[in-house]
Order: structure tokens, then sequence, then C-alpha cells
């Protein structure tokens, strides 16, 4: 083993570690910052290339399995900005070198906030306090299924399946309101190639990579995870999604005499809207990933169009009546009106962006990284849902900003953390104030 734990303010190639976010027997996770304030999120590796002699080969099965996700299925899972040997000497970066007395190889990935994981509350049903109803988690196990299904085209197995790995990225421009992605693909496979790990001996000289309970049968025979591998994780994670409970997980540990032998029930669905028939045929569907054989495993297409005929029927509109005209205002409430109206007819809001184009409002604003990306790429470092929202009263334009994000709002190169009357020629922007950074500077006009 190589690689220590990293401590905060040091220094990792152009990264600088700001926390540990957990430590494990192959890796440890942190949170880091670029040079520019960007978060990410660096993971060391505690194998070391002299002791390990398919290192080397696994890094570049690495490379290439990115490659394939950058190529095909990127939306998949988080951003992967770079495969890298930190030297403990000079604190750089060189790609492929090896330098005296490392601290470890990293990968960096985009660092997201505001994710949940099917683990973290979501599994189960609304009897368990998740707050999800029916027809929401059979959404959730729709697009989970279809990114299994997409992962496996591109010929990618995961081997590591477990709901803490299926991580839900909201996404307002959806009409899910989330995406799903997959995580932690540090072991995955290229079917039909041996891991690099067994290729001289045929055997997982490192063990079997997974997660106890959530082993396939694959896994507890010891043998390379293929594509119905994943397909029986998929199916625990499933039967605990719409079923509320793990069909192996018993007080004495994981039912591995069960597994092999096929002795899971049916999940029980209830869902109202099928018929007693089709809820059978739902179940079976589900029932059949856990199957010992993995030839009798469903594929995830197949999975899939299972769960689409599960979906509730479609709402049939209620017409509504009519509604009567509402009364005059008050002679009073239509001055004010009138009053307000002349104001935003009066003072529409110009944001000029860092290129010189404009964003133009005579309503309320809401600045996030959708609204503002056409003004430039620091769009990226303005929340994703809502930094901050720019609104008119009668008195003026204010900027309010929104608690949560991960940078701070400003005007004028101060913190905001308050409603802030804004005049023509303030500059709005993100970023660290200690630091003096600021990321796609608005100009109010």
């Amino acid at each position: 083993m190589m690689g220590r734990v990293m401590q905060r303010g040091e220094q990792v190639g152009r990264f600088t570690i700001d926390k540990v976010l957990s430590r494990g027997s192959f890796a440890n996770a942190y949170r880091a910052f670029s040079a520019d304030g960007t978060p990410v999120f660096l993971k060391q590796y505690l194998l070391s290339p002299l002791e390990t002699p398919w290192f080397e080969p696994w890094r570049v099965h690495q490379e290439e399995l990115w490659t394939r996700v950058e190529s095909s299925v990127r939306e998949l899972t988080y951003q992967r900005l770079g495969f890298f040997l930190a030297d403990k000497l000079h604190n750089v970066a060189r790609m492929g070198t090896l330098a005296l007395n490392p601290p470890g190889y990293f990968q960096a990935y985009e660092f997201v906030s505001g994710v949940r994981h099917i683990g973290a509350g979501l599994v189960g049903g609304d009897d368990e306090g998740t707050g999800l109803s029916l027809e929401e988690r059979l959404r959730i196990a729709r697009i989970f299924v279809l990114a299994i299904r997409r992962l496996h085209d591109a010929d990618i197995i995961h081997t590591d399946l477990k709901p803490d790995n299926v991580v839900l990225r909201p996404d307002r421009s959806i009409a899910a309101g989330y995406k799903v992605q997959l995580v932690d693909l540090d072991w995955s496979l290229l079917a039909g190639r041996r891991p690099p790990w067994d290729a001289a001996t045929g055997t997982w000289e490192m063990g079997v990579v997974g997660t106890d309970g959530w082993f396939s049968p694959e896994h507890l025979l010891g043998t390379t995870p293929i594509k119905a591998s994943d397909i029986f994780t998929t199916g625990l994670i499933l039967y605990q999604l719409l079923g509320a409970k793990h069909p192996y997980n018993r007080p004495g540990g994981y039912d591995r005499l069960g597994i092999m032998g096929y002795s899971a029930s049916p999940p029980e669905l209830n869902v109202p809207w099928l018929s007693d028939a089709d809820q059978r045929r739902s179940a079976e569907a589900i029932h059949a990933t856990l199957n010992p054989d993995p030839k009798a495993r469903p594929t995830a297409a197949e999975l899939f169009h299972s769960l689409k005929a599960m979906a509730p029927p479609p709402v049939k509109a209620v017409p509504k009546p009519p509604v009567a005209p509402p009364a005059p205002p008050t002679p009073k409430v239509a001055a004010a009106v009138a009053r307000d109206a002349a104001v935003t007819e009066a003072k529409p809001i110009r944001l000029i962006g860092p290129d010189g184009t404009a964003l133009e409002s005579r309503t309320t604003l809401i600045l996030n990284q959708p609204l503002l990306a056409r003004l430039g790429e620091d769009a990226m470092h303005w929340d994703q849902v809502e930094q901050c929202r720019v609104e008119c009263d009668a008195d003026g334009w204010s900027v309010v900003p929104r608690s949560g994000p991960r940078n701070a709002t400003t005007v004028n190169g101060l913190e905001v953390t308050s409603p802030t009357r804004l005049i023509p020629g303030d500059v709005i922007a993100v970023g660290n104030v200690a630091k003096g950074i600021f990321k796609l500077p608005l100009k109010v006009q």
C-alpha cells in the first residue's frame, strides 16, 4: 500500500485539500479547490505501482473506460477531470510518471452539491418516512434502470452497484426534476474483457470487488461479473425501492445460501392502478432479476419495459367551472397597481455580461446556471437552481441572495446576504471575497 491521508491546506497537483470526505481500504476521498476556487472531488488510490504488478494495466484500463464513458454515456456520471500522480517533493501533477515517495495516484472529478443517493432515506415506502409517493418511486426506478441500460449498451459493467452509488442530481430542465447518475466506476469492467487484476492468474487477486449485502451470485462464486451481475444487484435495489425491503438481508447478515437457492419471494408492489394479473406480471419481472442463473435474468432493456408498463394512467383533465369576472379594484388598489406598473415599465433592468451580451427584464429574474450559460462558461460557478434573484418594487431593483449555493453572491466585490438595492453601474458576481475571486460579473444598467 502507498499514500497517506492528506491534510487540509496541502497541495495535490494544482488542487488544495479542503476536507477529508472518507477513508477506505483502496482509496481516500477529499473535497479540494482548484486555483480559481472551483471545488473538485479528489480520489486518492492507496495501491502501490511498485507492489502491484497490474496497477499500470489498471490505469490504462481506466483511461479506456473513461474514453468510452465520455463518448457514449457522459451524462450518466460525474465529469472526470483527470488521472494523475502527485509528486510529494515538488507538488506537481505529471501524467503517467512515477515520482519518489509520492502521496499517491489521484483522479479528479467535478464536485456536485445538492445530490441525494437512493440510500439516503429514499429507499422504502411512505410508511418508512421517505416522503416519496409511489409514483415518484416508480419514476426513480425507471430512470435508474434506463441508466443501467445505457451503461450496458456501451458495454460497461458497473460491478459495484448499491444505493449509495446511485445518486439523484437536481435538473430543472427535465420533467422528472432530477436525473440519475451512477458513481464509483473504479472497478467497472469492459464487457468481454478480463479485468487487468485477474489477467495473469484467472482469479481475483485483490478479492471480489463489490459491497457485502449487494453481491451477485457471480461475486459470491468468485467469477468475473457480467452484465447480468449488475441486473441482479439492480433487482435488490428495486425490491427496496418498490417493495420496501431487501429480500436477502437477515439479522445474521447477507443470506448467501438464500441467494444461491433463489429463496426470495416476488416483491409486494401494491400498485393500485394495476389489475391483479398485471401486478403479478410486474412482480415476477423484478423477481426474475434474482435468478441464480444469469442467463435467466432479464436484460436492462427488458426490465425497463416491465417498469414502463407499471406507470400510472394519464390523468384526464377535468373541465373547470366558469369563473365570475373579478370585481373592479378599489381606487386605492388601482392607483397602486398603476404606479408599480409605471415603475416597472419605466425602469427595465439590463445585466451586461463580460462579452457585452445582455439580459433584459421587466419582471423578476432568477439567476442560475441555465439562464446565464449564454453569457459565458463561468456560469458554471453559479448555482444550478437559484443563486439569487433580481426583483423590482415601487422603489427600484434589488438583488436577493439565496443561502445554500457553494459560492457567495457579491455586489461590487462585497458578499451580500440580504436584499440589496441596485443602482446603474453595480456589478453582481459570484465568488470568494477573501481570495478576490469573482466569476461572470454582470454589470447593472
